[in-house]
């Protein structure tokens, strides 16, 4: 029996390769059939998670001047100098990432920040008196000025809240009024696109900020935006360790500063959900006490020194209109803080406020109602003069004198819009030709894009258009919903790096 059983072997082997071969034949076949007929697909090299139909970028129409109220302080006492040692380094994202080599000097004699208060105690009645004492009490000069720049402002037709005329402010605190006149008279764009948020603060500011809370409620945008403020001295400011979420408490949240290396420095302006008395009592917390009095301005709040503060921080709230909150330094809230009787909760008439404090009253329409952006940011004085571009052959990048950049809650994800200023026609319009080139460059280039995808990057850019008005450049663009959780992730972990080595006192 053994004999037989190679010869048994070998039949087996036979049959099973012939099987095999034919198989594999009409496999081959049917393949070659169907690629006659209709050519197979090339499989995706990554997954692209969705994003909503990008907008398309806007014509703009010209900026007008936004001509300030007349210096009138030059005259007055100008009080003890401010103290010159500079803030404590702060590690993280600093001015160094946004391409500035240094952070910019405290200007004394513009900001006086702190009126001559670093003998007195932020909640001592030494505020009303160094603002008294520098001639911007109720009637003073100051307050004059202001009415002069609130019809110097009329004049200019400003007022629109964002209907699609922006104004032009003081660019980084130089004193030179920089409007862009070119544009379309006829241009509407969609709320926010030709925005200049820093008009609505204190003249000089850098970084302006808008938060719609009322629109990201309920959504999974909420917690990922408290994570972001949270480690934030004006976070803790407000709602301390009480666990109460932003969107539960406050309708608008706008944030601006004239110095983004001075955690003290920010101003910070609230539309809250709750009546003014109870948002009275959640800012006087047992970790950071707020006395409030009756002043001609509404309802002053002094803080008393807590874990809350930091160092040097002399700002006070301020209800000057129900429903309305500020965190400000006093000399921005000149003509306000004279003491008066009478109860806490008035509507401050509008003649007696600065300048910025009556604008506040568009500052949410300038987001666009019924319906616009969510988030809303403006930062000028920041940018260097031009940025390397690291990929391609392109050059440098002409560095802009502002940028706004708009966020629209979309069921996908988040529409994008905005503008970019650049000093002069000539560096926008080299802007603009770069961008484009460097976006057909990315999308052809596999490695990069599919690395840009990871990074929730690549929507943005395949989306991108640009529409160049004189030097301004309107950009329109989309992000998905995983897009947008890796950018607001990103934020907050930039965030709480920045704000980790600044502790309050205890």
């Amino acid at each position: 029996m053994e004999p037989a059983m190679p010869r048994d072997r070998a039949r087996f082997v036979r049959r099973a390769a012939f099987v095999s071969l034919a198989l594999h034949g009409l496999a081959l076949w049917g393949l070659a059939s169907s690629g006659r007929s209709r050519p197979p697909r090339r499989p995706p090299a990554f997954a692209v998670d969705l994003a909503p139909p990008p907008p398309k970028a806007e014509k703009l129409a010209p900026e007008l001047e936004d001509r300030p109220a007349p210096a009138t302080t030059a005259a007055t006492d100008p009080g003890p100098p401010l103290p010159t040692e500079p803030a404590p380094p702060i590690e993280g994202l600093g001015l160094a990432d946004a391409g500035v080599d240094a952070a910019p000097a405290i200007d004394a004699g513009r900001r006086r920040r702190d009126a001559g208060l670093d003998a007195a105690e932020p909640w001592d009645a030494g505020v009303d008196a160094e603002l008294a004492d520098a001639g911007v009490g109720p009637g003073g000069a100051a307050a004059e000025g202001d009415a002069g720049g609130v019809a110097a402002v009329a004049d200019g037709g400003l007022g629109d809240g964002g209907a699609g005329i922006a104004s032009a402010a003081l660019d980084g605190g130089s004193g030179t009024v920089q409007a862009d006149p070119a544009g379309d008279v006829t241009a509407k764009p969609s709320p926010g696109t030709a925005s200049d948020l820093r008009r609505f603060f204190p003249p000089g500011h850098q970084v302006s900020v808008l938060v719609r809370l009322d629109r990201l409620r309920d959504t999974e945008w909420a917690p990922r935006v408290d994570a972001i403020f949270a480690p934030m001295p004006d976070y803790r400011a407000l709602v301390g360790g009480t666990g109460v979420a932003l969107t539960d408490t406050f309708e608008t949240l706008g944030i601006s500063t004239p110095e983004p290396a001075d955690a003290t420095a920010t101003t910070l302006v609230v539309r809250a959900r709750p009546a003014p008395a109870a948002l009275r009592d959640l800012l006087d917390a047992d970790d950071g006490p707020v006395a409030w009095s009756p002043v001609v301005g509404g309802a002053l709040g002094r803080r008393a020194p807590s874990p809350r503060l930091f160092p040097g921080d002399h700002r006070v709230f301020l209800q000057w209109r129900l429903g309305w909150t500020a965190l400000a330094q006093p000399i921005d809230l000149r003509g306000l803080l004279a003491p008066r009787g009478g109860p806490l909760d008035v509507d401050t008439p509008t003649a007696t406020l600065p300048v910025w404090l009556q604008r506040v009253a568009d500052l949410e329409a300038e987001a666009g109602e019924p319906t616009g952006p969510a988030l809303m940011a403006t930062a000028s004085g920041i940018f260097p003069r031009s940025l390397p571009i690291p990929y391609g052959s392109g050059g440098d990048l002409p560095g802009p004198d502002r940028a706004t950049v708009t966020l629209e809650l979309d069921p996908q994800g988040f529409l994008v819009r905005g503008n970019v200023r650049f000093p002069d026609e000539s560096a926008a319009a080299t802007a603009a030709d770069l961008i484009m080139r460097l976006r057909l460059q990315i999308l052809d280039d596999r490695v990069t894009a599919f690395a840009l995808g990871q990074a929730g990057a690549l929507n943005a850019i395949k989306g991108l258009s640009i529409e160049r008005t004189g030097r301004r450049l309107a950009f329109a663009t989309s992000i998905s919903v995983a897009d947008a959780r890796n950018f607001l992730t990103v934020v907050a972990t930039m965030v709480d790096g920045y704000f980790a080595s600044r502790r309050a006192p205890p």
